[in-house]
């Protein structure tokens, strides 16, 4: 016999069945919440040095427990420097990463497998990332000088083909090949002059059909081959070379310098390669990042290489490691995706294309994955995998800000605290653009300070504030076409007024003229010139007549540490 539920007991059994349903949907909502709703926030606070830091982030769903960690370095760091170093005992044995931090003092340090080609032996790179400054290189036999900028990163998918390119070449990595060293031009090219070949007259760049010339200043004593492009010259005038100064002159060439990465205050380093001997370069695996969209032909080639995994390696989730380039090529990021829990976790490598796009990366390249997906950090961090650190590797990519030394010249807007006030300024071009050129909220490539006024007697100018006097060697300056715009608004004259304790009693110290509207110029100041409070007032560019308008780039302001 089948007893009938009474009344009340079908009520209750109703409201039972009503609650477990409203449980179940909002429990689904809170999974898919987790799941589809907003990331969780990266947890910050680690600092590893002013220019590089360390986050990670925890993503929690039922039967997962994931984290997400990653590393940006400013590549316009005063001290960073970007390398691929060999282990220490290279190439008879293998090192620890944990070591390789130790014995360089980098803040970061990732294993990295190593493509070498020397006589017969042959190990086909994974695809590669080519680092301006490669200090595995050697340096013997006849050379082959090549000149590369530094902190430029530059990703070549599946190592430029089969195997990796003989030298950087300039249009794909950045580098510039010289073809003559303190010779007479005979074909086109880049050509390298010291002291010694000096003076070169108007009527001698003339006839070797030279378009450009860039003043290269040795860094320091110690480093023969770091140079700092200074400035980038016509070559209409006589050139005198000074002692510690080379002169890199463009022969009938089509394009400028600055495409490949050459561009005024950055750094070259001057190498020599023998193409017969060891070369090296960044193997791991494939560009999957390309210009912001996720490449699966590139994967697929890549895949298709001997020694490579295969594609379903990629499309399946797994721990992630990867190398990351913005837009701006400023910034380096180094993301770490573990696979740590009791569900099958990490991601795809089309989930980590769409995951990267979200951080703003434009380019990536696939670094070893699985126990090799590691992050070396200084003590008191947290390490992405730390089985990473029982695999030993034959090289390594470090990443390191050193300490400023006292007494070297820096730039100071850099390097220490300081203010700086103006005029006036628009709302998205503040005078705090000039110490970098890269305010986060400009319009432009590069940044810029802006001032307008309805007033053509208007007297445009800028106050710096050091905070305490410092002892300073010169001053640089780059006008508004460093910033995209015409010559034509380019500052005619800057006078430079100093006072060393009180901004109310400056002195003039000089005048800088500008009569050809040059894009940047540079200013020794006197000897023995120690001032904390920098005055620059400008004249009036030839482009206003109605308005008053300055727009200005960048200050540079060379001193000594104390």
């Amino acid at each position: 016999m089948i007893c009938k539920l009474k009344n009340s007991d079908y009520k209750l059994k109703e409201l039972s069945n009503r609650g477990w349903l409203i449980f179940i949907i909002y429990s689904s909502f809170m999974i898919c919440n987790l799941c589809f709703g907003e990331a969780a926030p990266w947890i910050s606070g680690h600092a590893i040095t002013p220019s590089i830091s360390y986050q990670y982030r925890i993503e929690q769903r039922p039967g997962m427990h994931q984290q997400i960690h990653r590393v940006i370095a400013d590549l316009r760091g005063e001290n960073v420097s970007v390398g691929l170093i060999p282990s220490g005992d290279f190439p008879k044995g293998l090192e620890y990463a944990s070591s390789v931090r130790t014995r360089t003092n980098a803040q970061v340090v990732v294993p990295a497998p190593l493509f070498i080609k020397s006589g017969v032996e042959r190990f086909l790179p994974l695809g590669s990332l080519l680092i301006g400054e490669n200090p595995a290189v050697q340096k013997f036999g006849y050379p082959l000088i090549c000149a590369r900028p530094l902190n430029r990163i530059f990703l070549l998918p599946n190592g430029g083909g089969i195997g990796a390119p003989n030298r950087m070449d300039a249009e794909t990595s950045g580098s510039i090949a010289i073809e003559g060293y303190n010779i007479e031009p005979e074909r086109r090219g880049f050509y390298l002059f010291t002291k010694i070949f000096s003076p070169i007259t108007g009527r001698q760049f003339a006839l070797w059909g030279a378009e450009e010339c860039l003043w290269l200043e040795r860094v320091s004593s110690g480093d023969a081959s770091l140079y700092t492009i200074r400035r980038i010259t016509q070559t209409e005038q006589t050139a005198h070379i000074p002692d510690k100064s080379l002169l890199l002159v463009s022969v009938n060439q089509k394009r400028r310098a600055e495409a490949s990465g050459f561009a005024v205050r950055s750094r070259v380093r001057l190498v020599s390669e023998n193409p017969a001997l060891l070369q090296f370069a960044f193997c791991g695996g494939p560009q999957f990042l390309k210009d912001g969209e996720y490449d699966e032909e590139a994967v697929k080639a890549f895949c298709a290489l001997p020694g490579a995994p295969a594609f379903s390696h990629y499309t399946e989730r797994k721990a992630r490691l990867a190398l990351t380039l913005d837009a701006s090529q400023r910034y380096l990021g180094v993301y770490a995706v573990d696979q740590k829990g009791f569900m099958r976790e990490g991601m795809s490598l089309e989930e980590f294309a769409e995951f990267l796009k979200g951080e703003g990366a434009t380019d990536a390249a696939a670094l070893p994955d699985g126990d090799m997906a590691s992050l070396i950090l200084p003590d008191g961090l947290m390490n992405a995998t730390p089985s990473g650190l029982e695999s030993p590797s034959l090289a390594f990519l470090t990443i390191s800000e050193r300490a400023t030394e006292k007494g070297r010249a820096v730039n100071l807007l850099r390097s220490v605290p300081n203010s700086i006030t103006a005029c006036g300024a628009e709302p998205r071009n503040p005078p705090d653009a000039l110490k970098d050129g890269s305010y986060s909220l400009a319009d432009s490539l590069d940044n810029y300070w802006e001032h307008a006024s309805l007033d053509p007697s208007h007297q445009h100018g800028i106050l710096i504030d050091l905070l305490k006097p410092y002892s300073l060697d010169a001053i640089e300056v780059y006008h508004a076409e460093e910033a995209g715009f015409s010559p034509h608004y380019n500052a005619r004259l800057l006078s430079i007024y100093g006072g060393e304790r009180d901004k109310n009693s400056m002195e003039k110290i000089m005048d800088i003229v500008n009569r050809d509207g040059r894009s940047c110029q540079r200013a020794a100041f006197p000897a023995n010139c120690r001032l904390r409070y920098i005055r620059i007032e400008f004249a009036q560019p030839s482009a206003f007549s109605n308005i008053s308008c300055v727009r200005l780039a960048e200050v540079v302001l060379l001193g000594r540490l104390e």
